[in-house]
């Protein structure tokens, strides 16, 4: 192995093991706190309505689902998407 490799691997082996540090004392501080469950919750649900939304989006637009079936799939996924929101939603009430 060439010497520059071996400084290179040596060097993202600190970056990456100050980085492991870093997450584990900002999950310990999350987990103090009470909100790591919850906020993980709500980022799950933003993340859910966007794909919901791009369903939605090419169900309106047409543009990219040719076939009834592809449309039909698309708007079930996108069924599936909003019952899985509801599950998240109901689950951050019940933590409330």
């Amino acid at each position: 192995m060439p010497g520059w490799a071996g400084w290179i691997s040596f060097i993202l082996a600190l970056a990456f093991g100050a980085l492991n540090i870093y997450q584990f004392f900002d999950y310990k501080v999350s987990k103090a706190r009470g909100n790591l469950a919850e906020s993980n919750v709500i980022a799950a649900r933003t993340s859910l309505q966007q794909l919901r939304g791009m369903c939605t989006e090419a169900i309106d637009t047409g543009e990219v689902i040719d076939t009834k079936a592809a449309r039909q799939f698309v708007r079930q996924t996108a069924y599936t998407l909003l019952s899985i929101e509801n599950i998240l939603t109901a689950t951050l009430r019940e933590r409330s």
